[in-house]
């Protein structure tokens, strides 16, 4: 996107300097005035054209045409570039005092990642010269440049789209587990001696993302109903909290508390991630499905379920399993109880 204007390039503060020759030395280069008006000079010798330069554009010809000034500019999300009408760059490849760089829809420049087959580093320049293509063989789909570079067990960015690729470059696929709207879940947790150190942190968690701030739930503890309540973070269960009750409860070594709570099922799996944050010491069961040995590490969710290990990462409430887990009896078991969605889709990207 190109705005368009007429203007001089004559600054206030360059004005009078300007004005007695015809050439000014600018930090890249030099300014220089002839019967046409304004144009840029690099130091190789070669002039700019259709890019900016110290805040100024240069048309196809090579001219100032533009009067405002634009800078680079940052906010909480990220650098973009904009001139003093408002204009700013967005979804172009620009050139910028001589290097390249690429803004999103937004308008925001794009960096340590692909756009259009090419790698932009760290601080938004394209220095790379080699162009990248997806491939696809008989494993699987792959992203390759003409220098023979893949991305491996690393997830990068592609035309503002994240995607994973695994320890030998190919992408990695996902089974999409989603909620299924308005149904519930029954969550049953196991509390022990050995582990109720820890199991009132994780439980807390869990139970504080799935009952909203001031909410009350029954929680059924031993069979027996139980007032649930979210105060400001804080659980309680009968006016006190998670983890004193658990404390008292638990006594002997020989003493299981088991914990029963029904849910919306759209809550289940972002709060089993957060609960996982230092990881679970006991089992969790949903709706008969026992998760065990569930863990979250540089934002991944493992977990075994009948016996076997899974990575998966929750988006929007839905669960992204890596590889093809449609047919695994814990998902089939949700989708009898009517707590997931019977369509569970491979996907390429989260």
């Amino acid at each position: 996107m190109r705005k368009k204007g007429l203007g001089v390039f004559v600054s206030a503060v360059a004005a009078a300097v300007l004005a007695s020759g015809i050439g000014v030395d600018a930090k890249g280069g030099t300014w220089i005035k002839d019967d046409y008006g304004w144009w840029y000079q690099k130091a190789d010798g070669s002039y700019a054209c259709s890019e900016w330069e110290e805040g100024y554009w240069l048309d196809a010809a090579g001219y100032n045409s533009y009067a405002p000034y634009a800078e680079w500019k940052q906010d909480a999300i990220g650098w973009y570039y904009q001139d003093s009408s408002g204009w700013y760059e967005q979804n172009n490849w620009e050139y910028i005092d001589d290097s390249c760089y690429h803004f999103d829809s937004k308008g925001y420049m794009c960096a340590s990642e692909y756009v259009d087959g090419w790698w932009l580093n760290a601080d938004g320049t394209w220095t790379y010269a080699p162009k990248a293509s997806w491939v696809k063989d008989g494993t699987g789909w792959y992203y390759i440049d003409t220098a023979g570079y893949y991305p491996a067990n690393t997830t990068v960015k592609i035309d503002e789209v994240w995607y994973t690729f695994d320890e030998n470059g190919y992408l990695e696929e996902y089974t999409v587990i989603s909620p299924k709207q308005g149904s519930t879940a029954e969550v049953d947790f196991e509390v022990t001696n050995d582990n109720k150190s820890t199991a009132a942190k994780n439980m807390s968690s869990m139970l504080g993302a799935i009952t909203a701030n001031g909410a009350k739930k029954t929680v059924k503890v031993d069979g027996e109903n139980k007032t649930l309540e979210n105060k400001n973070g804080t659980i309680y269960i009968d006016d006190e909290t998670l983890d004193s009750y658990v404390t008292n409860k638990v006594k002997s070594t020989e003493t299981t508390v088991t914990f029963e709570i029904d849910t919306n099922a759209k809550n289940i799996f972002s709060g089993i991630k957060l609960a996982g944050s230092s990881s679970y010491t006991y089992d969790v069961t949903v709706n008969g499905v026992t998760f065990n040995d569930i863990r979250v590490s540089d934002g991944w969710l493992t977990f075994k379920a009948d016996g076997k290990s899974y990575k998966a990462d929750v988006v929007d409430g839905s669960l992204y399993v890596k590889g093809n887990a449609q047919n695994a009896n814990w998902v089939s078991a949700f989708k009898n109880a009517g707590i997931i969605e019977s369509s569970t889709p491979i996907v390429d990207h989260k």
